[in-house]
């Protein structure tokens, strides 16, 4: 008797030993250590400017140009279709990775604005603080996927 309790001591520490070296999946395997390297690119779209809500002006073509400042960082160009910068400069942004693989980013200058990017490559700008010719009240939008 005294064996077989021996035995069955020795099989129990042997399962919890090994249960102990399995891993298991978690929610930090897909992390990505530089983030800025996988979302850099032009996004390609169409913008919709917008005065309290009304649909004003639609920029077919329109280009998000994200070029990468640090593994955290990027700076993000609203493009015309045939080139131009929409605001005259690029903005910084700091990258966070959501947790359905795709990637929010926000700006301390304007916190305001909402840009994400979809695990897929989409990108979606919501900026509701647009002046047109000093007028404020405007928002542009865009949606555009990575070329």
């Amino acid at each position: 008797m005294e064996k077989a309790k021996q035995i069955s001591l020795m099989m129990l520490m042997s399962l919890i030993a090994l249960c102990s070296f399995t891993s298991c999946s978690g929610d930090d395997d897909d992390i990505i250590s530089d983030p800025a390297s996988k979302i850099t690119g032009t996004y390609v779209g169409t913008g919709s400017l917008l005065y309290l809500g009304i649909p004003v002006e639609s920029y077919l073509g329109m280009k998000f140009v994200i070029t990468k400042s640090s593994n955290e960082y990027v700076l993000v160009t609203p493009r015309t279709a045939d080139g131009e910068d929409f605001f005259g400069r690029p903005s910084v942004y700091q990258i966070t990775q959501t947790a359905r693989g795709g990637y929010s980013l926000r700006s301390d200058n304007s916190p305001n604005i909402t840009l994400e990017i979809s695990k897929g490559g989409s990108l979606t700008y919501t900026n509701p603080n647009v002046s047109v010719g000093g007028d404020s009240g405007y928002t542009l939008t865009f949606t555009g996927d990575k070329e």
